[in-house]
C-alpha cells in the first residue's frame, strides 16, 4: 500500500506541473477552435479599481486617456475602494477630459466596489482593468476584435512582467508566468483558458454577474461562469498590457497567498465546477487550478509513503534525494532571508515560496481568515 501511494503521489506531482501542459500543448496543436475577429468597434466601459493608489494613478489615467479607441465609444470609469490617500482627489483632477470617478466610502473590497462601477457602465463590451499596469496604444481594439465571433464570452489579455535589474527571485517569476501563459494559450486553442489576468480582461455586458461579497478572485469566477453558460474565454496575446516584476519574496508570498485562498473560495461558491456535465472544461479546471492547490500535499504524501519503504535500497534513495531536495530549499529560503546571493538556488527558493504558499492558502480559507478586501 505504501508503494501503491508513493508512486500515486509522485505521479500527481508530474501530471500536475508537466503532464498537464503537455497534454494540454498536443492537444492544442492538434484540434484549434479558432476565433473569428473582425474589426468592430461596440461601446465599451473601461473600469479601474484602486484603492490608495496615489503613486501610480496619474500614470494609470494618463495612458488609459491615451488609448487607441473612439473616444465616443469609450468610457472611462475609475473607483476608488474607500482610499485615505490623494487616489481620488488625483483622479478628480481628470473629469473634464471624461474621466467618469467613483468615490466609495469605507473599505469594502474589489468585488464590491466592481459592482458599483459597472452599475455605472453604458458599453456593450466591459474591460477590467488594475491601477498599476499600462496597456498597450491597440489593446482595447485587440481585446474587442474577438467578440466579433459571437461564441466568445470574455477575453483575456496578456500580461507583460518587466524584470528590473538581474534579481534572481524576479526573473524566476517571470519565467514562471511565461509557463502559466503557455498553457492559457493552450486552452484558449482548445476551447477556453482557466481563468484571465484581472489586469487586463473583457466581457460581454449581457453576460456580468454581480460578484459575491467578499470574493477574491474575480478574473477565475466570472470566467468560469462565462464558460458554463456555454460562451467561450479566449486568451488573446496581442492585447499587451505592462508591469513589473516583484522582486520582494515576501510580498510576492502573501499575494500568492491570498490568491490561492481565492482558489478555494471559488471551488466553493461555484456549484457544478466539478460536474463535467454542466462544466465542459472540467478535466482543465481540476488539472490546472484544484491539483496546484493540492500539490503540496501531494509532495507531503509521497515523503510519508516514502518513509515505510526505507528497508529497499532504491527507495531509501529515492528519499535521500527527497531529504537533500527539501534541505536546499531551507537553504534558499535562508539565503533570500540574509541576502547572500546564492542565485543557484533561487529554483528551489521559488519552488518553495510557491508552495508553501498554497499551504498556507489552505489554512487561511479553512480557518476563515481569507478577506475580499484587499490592503
Amino acid at each position: 500500500m505504501a508503494e501503491i501511494a508513493f508512486w500515486t503521489f509522485i505521479g500527481l506531482c508530474i501530471y500536475t506541473y508537466m503532464g498537464y501542459p503537455l497534454l494540454i500543448g498536443i492537444l492544442a496543436s492538434l484540434r484549434q477552435k479558432p476565433v473569428r475577429k473582425g474589426p468592430v468597434e461596440p461601446m465599451v466601459s473601461f473600469i479601474t479599481v484602486a484603492r490608495n493608489e496615489e503613486e501610480v494613478i496619474e500614470k494609470k489615467v494618463l495612458n488609459t486617456l491615451s488609448l487607441d479607441y473612439p473616444k465616443d465609444k469609450l468610457q472611462l470609469i475609475f473607483a476608488s475602494d474607500g482610499s485615505t490617500d490623494r487616489t481620488v482627489e488625483i483622479l478628480n483632477l481628470y473629469r473634464e477630459k471624461g474621466v467618469e470617478v467613483l468615490a466609495c466610502k469605507g473599505h469594502r473590497g474589489k468585488a464590491a466596489t466592481l459592482n458599483d462601477a459597472v452599475s455605472m457602465s453604458r458599453g456593450e463590451i466591459i474591460v477590467f482593468s488594475d491601477a498599476r499596469q499600462e496597456y498597450r496604444r491597440d489593446a482595447i481594439r485587440k481585446l474587442v476584435s474577438n467578440f466579433s465571433d459571437p461564441q466568445v464570452g470574455a477575453v483575456g489579455g496578456e500580461l507583460i512582467l518587466l524584470k528590473e535589474g538581474d534579481e534572481a527571485f524576479g526573473t524566476t517569476l517571470a519565467t514562471y508566468w511565461g509557463y502559466e501563459k503557455f498553457i492559457r494559450d493552450s486552452e484558449s486553442k482548445v476551447d477556453s483558458t482557466i481563468g484571465v489576468s484581472g489586469a487586463i480582461w473583457a466581457i460581454r455586458k449581457e453576460l456580468f454577474e454581480p460578484f459575491p461579497h467578499g470574493l477574491i478572485l474575480d478574473d477565475l469566477y466570472l470566467p468560469m461562469r462565462v464558460v458554463m453558460k456555454g460562451y467561450r474565454v479566449v486568451f488573446e496575446r496581442e492585447a499587451l498590457a505592462f508591469d513589473r516584476v516583484n522582486n520582494d519574496p515576501v510580498k510576492e508570498f502573501r499575494r500568492k497567498v491570498r490568491t490561492l485562498a481565492g482558489n478555494w473560495q471559488c471551488f466553493f461558491k461555484m456549484k457544478g465546477l466539478f460536474n463535467p456535465f454542466r462544466n465542459r472544461v472540467c478535466w482543465q479546471f481540476v488539472s490546472h487550478k484544484v491539483l496546484r492547490v493540492l500539490f503540496p500535499f501531494f509532495t507531503a504524501g509521497a515523503f510519508v509513503a516514502n518513509l515505510f519503504l526505507l528497508s529497499d535500497p532504491f527507495y531509501r534513495g529515492i528519499f535521500y534525494l527527497q531529504c537533500a531536495f527539501y534541505l536546499l530549499c531551507l537553504l534558499s529560503l535562508i539565503s533570500h532571508r540574509l541576502n547572500l546571493g546564492f542565485h543557484l538556488l533561487n529554483l528551489f527558493h521559488t519552488f518553495a515560496v510557491l508552495n508553501y504558499s498554497a499551504f498556507m492558502g489552505f489554512l487561511k480559507f479553512l480557518t476563515g481568515k481569507h478577506r475580499g478586501a484587499w490592503k
